[in-house]
């Protein structure tokens, strides 16, 4: 059993949403995840700067096992001719069985366009993981992973890539 439903806005550079959904397994012991998404930009024409809050709730046979909050605040700044400067500061929080399993994360970085559809990248990421954190620093706002880490870890990391839209 699932359902989704999605409110959104955008003119004069400016976008908003509102994003809520369910989903759950449908068995005697059913688990259900609910998340809603607030989030919202602004395009100011050499940068646009963005936040979004994130609450899910998961439920495990009708009994709450974990909330989960993420706060994103972000920006982006065309910098010089094809050069957009990007930063990225999000803070996830959770309330489960085992306290202090947030994390906080800053990512900074540059894309470079070589052409309409190619460009390359460098990024520098650092979570801040609470004692029984386990967060990494995922995607880059590129959809590259990492694996899993040792829970109250602080990884960072280095990235440099190349894109490309066909």
């Amino acid at each position: 059993d699932s359902f989704g439903a999605k409110l959104s806005y955008a003119a004069n550079g400016i976008t908003a949403s509102l994003t809520t959904f369910s989903v759950s397994n449908g068995a005697a012991s059913e688990t259900k995840v609910a998340p809603m998404s607030l989030a919202g930009s602004y395009d100011f024409g050499m940068g646009t700067v963005s936040a979004q809050y994130v609450k899910a709730k998961t439920s495990v046979g009708g009994v709450d096992a974990n909330t989960s909050t993420v706060i994103n605040v972000g920006a982006k700044f065309a910098v010089s001719e094809g050069n957009t400067a990007k930063v990225q500061f999000s803070k996830a929080s959770e309330k489960t069985s085992s306290a202090k399993d947030g994390a906080t994360l800053l990512a900074v970085g540059l894309d470079h366009s070589l052409s309409k559809a190619t460009g390359v990248y460098v990024v520098y990421a650092k979570a801040t993981n609470d004692t029984n954190g386990t967060y990494t620093m995922d995607g880059w706002g590129h959809q590259s992973r990492m694996g899993g880490i040792v829970a109250g870890e602080d990884p960072s990391g280095f990235g440099v890539g190349l894109t490309h839209n066909f």
